[in-house]
């Protein structure tokens, strides 16, 4: 009876190990896949990441077209101290924009000399107060020279900071220099990228100039306006306007300048078509016209671009951003545009060629009869 009691427990034992053990298998299996659908699967998971790389090769690559369109970067050491050395053997022409909180200092002058410890000497044209300080600053300078006198003009530029501000006496002189650190990178291009344009027609458009305000302007509708006029040429660096009314502004007067850039029928995509720049007046004059009536005439002014506000959309304020490679690309962009649709408008215009064979203005003459015999 132990032996046949102790045998049932054992076998009943197993069976419910065995059962439990099935139950188990039954509830964690595997849902089965063919081989032919795992095949579609990374197939289909190889396709998106090719994809999506693809798409960010590309975006790369069209970014980095439109931010150095036109310009080739130097980055070679020697390069750039040959570069540097010939500008300064040349005494070459700067303009140096250095950027604050609110403003644009800019200076001219010549490139002195390289010092022994790694600087550019910059002799300045015209000697800011003694209390000037911009150490430190960032800033942004053009070089412009001419190699040999047969060579084009050669144009560079490169940001940098401030390394000393300093006066020193030459010829009985005091000179204002400043001393900038030897760039890591200098770019180079040609002196205008894209032409002068003349907007006109259903492109021409307006810009007015405001008060420069401090610090960021909270609405543009609330600056106070100076004035306003047509734009009668335009470029990468300033603009030409024709003034509604007669007016004196000051000398290197600067302003708050609103433009919007007509895009219809021009196929551009800008991410802002109002433009608010930080202008400086560079000229002033009185433009005299002949008509019928008499003479008239407006006043034209000639501005220069400084600086570029952007609009900050999470707080809808528009804050001072200065004068950088791609702070005009949407001006640039839309120049190009423009010069498309003028190019296609002449195209259009053009009579079609002739397709018909010209008149023949010598035609040849007949052969004449040969003298018969006994003529």
């Amino acid at each position: 009876m132990a032996t046949d009691l102790l045998g049932r427990l054992v076998f009943k034992a197993a069976s419910s190990t065995e059962k439990l053990e099935e139950l188990q298998a039954g509830l964690t299996a595997p849902t089965s896949i063919s081989s032919t659908d795992m095949g579609y699967i990374f197939f289909i998971a190889g396709a998106i990441v090719v994809i999506l790389l693809l798409a960010g090769l590309i975006n790369w690559r069209r970014r980095r077209r439109r931010a150095h369109k036109g310009w080739s970067s130097i980055t070679n050491s020697q390069a750039i101290w040959e570069v540097l050395s010939k500008a300064v053997a040349r005494q070459a022409h700067f303009s140096l924009d250095i950027y604050e909180a609110t403003r644009t200092v800019n200076f001219k002058g010549t490139l002195n000399s390289l010092s022994e410890n790694a600087q550019l000497v910059l002799n300045l044209s015209e000697t800011p107060s003694a209390e000037a300080d911009f150490t430190d600053l960032p800033g942004v300078i053009h070089i412009n020279f001419r190699p040999a006198v047969k060579e084009p003009t050669e144009h560079y530029q490169f940001a940098t900071k401030v390394a000393t501000f300093q006066f020193v006496k030459e010829n009985d002189w005091r000179l204002a220099q400043i001393l900038l650190p030897i760039p890591k990178v200098i770019t180079s291009a040609q002196r205008r990228n894209f032409l002068r344009l003349e907007p006109s027609g259903q492109f021409a458009f307006e810009c007015s100039l405001h008060e420069v305000p401090e610090g960021n302007i909270l609405d543009i509708e609330a600056l106070e306006t100076v004035c306003s006029g047509e734009i009668m040429d335009i470029s990468i660096g300033g603009a030409q306007l024709k003034l509604t009314k007669n007016i004196t502004l000051r000398e290197t007067q600067r302003f708050v300048g609103i433009m919007v850039l007509p895009t219809h029928d021009l196929n551009v995509d800008l991410s802002e078509s109002t433009l608010v720049l930080l202008l400086q007046l560079l000229s002033q004059e009185y433009v005299q016209q002949s008509s019928s009536t008499g003479q008239t005439g407006y006043n034209a002014i000639r501005l220069r671009f400084l600086g570029r506000y952007l609009k900050d959309k999470a707080q809808q304020v528009w804050t001072y951003r200065g004068l950088t490679q791609t702070a005009l690309e949407d001006l640039s962009y839309w120049m190009q545009a423009y010069q498309r649709y003028q190019i296609k408008k002449r195209l259009h215009m053009m009579p079609p060629p002739d397709s018909h064979r010209p008149p023949n203005m010598f035609p040849s003459q007949p052969p004449k009869r040969p003298p018969l015999r006994g003529e």
